[in-house]
């Protein structure tokens, strides 16, 4: 009976024992599943589609680099101790605001604010450039601005379109990033449009602003590599009811600059 005794004793002992340790092990597990991500401050800011500014650098088409502009822009910024990813399509549809949560040192999930579920991952590749992807697809953005508020990126479009200097009778124009013209008497700043989704808009177009303060004219553009042709507009088909014209093309030239390579 004593020797029943002990070995019931022992048995109980190391099953206590094996349990405490199975305990600390679960424990040990939970507190590396756990563990926190520092969200990498160098890439709060505003983003555009990479594959939009690679496209205005080789042919200078907002009309045709918008079809590959998916995912358009991104911003990560802070909002009372969350980091919100928020995003537009194609420059014409806007996206949510939604929570992201780091899971690595260079990756996080996108979690819907809505649908509480994982809706992107988002890996940081590399400085000044992001990879946000769904189960659909993969979208690489280009970092133009570390602060949110300054997400203005007409400045980085310009540049991909115009970066050089023009000639006009031999007389140079710049069309500057910023959006001011110089050398020019009356016309003082311009804008590309970058939404074609509308009708009307089956030609590439720019906005003009003048000295004199007359309303901003719209204008057709085109670009080879020799130069840049602004064009007034025709209209072919109008909305009478609305007054407002459905199908545009290219009308005679308004200026007509060479490029300076």
């Amino acid at each position: 009976m004593k020797r029943l005794l002990t070995i019931i004793s022992t048995f109980l002992l190391f099953s206590c024992t094996n349990q405490n340790t199975t305990n600390e092990k679960s424990n040990s597990d939970e507190i590396k599943t756990t563990k926190q991500f520092e969200f990498p401050a160098d890439f709060l800011g505003a983003y555009i589609s990479s594959e939009y500014l690679k496209e205005l650098e080789n042919h200078g088409s907002t009309k045709k680099a918008q079809e590959k502009a998916i995912m358009s822009t991104a911003g990560l910024y802070s909002e009372d101790g969350n980091i919100i990813l928020s995003n537009t399509w194609n420059f014409h549809e806007g996206g949510g605001a939604d929570y992201v949560k780091m899971v690595s040192e260079s990756k996080a999930i996108v979690i819907g604010e809505l649908s509480k579920d994982t809706i992107y991952s988002i890996v940081f590749s590399r400085k000044g450039e992001i990879i946000i992807k769904d189960e659909k697809a993969s979208y690489r953005l280009t970092q133009f601005s570390t602060d949110y508020k300054n997400r203005d990126y007409s400045k980085i479009v310009n540049e991909h379109i115009l970066p050089n200097d023009l000639l006009l009778n031999g007389n140079v124009v710049k069309f500057k990033p910023n959006g001011e013209i110089t050398g020019l008497d009356s016309i003082i700043s311009y804008s590309f449009n970058e939404d074609y989704f509308d009708a009307g808009m089956q030609v590439d177009m720019i906005y003009l602003s003048y000295v004199d303060k007359r309303p901003e004219e719209t204008f057709g553009y085109s670009l080879t590599d020799s130069t840049f042709i602004i064009s007034k507009l025709n209209c072919l088909e109008k909305d009478e009811e609305y007054d407002y014209c459905l199908v545009r093309e290219l009308g005679e030239p308004y200026l007509k600059f060479k490029r300076k390579n």
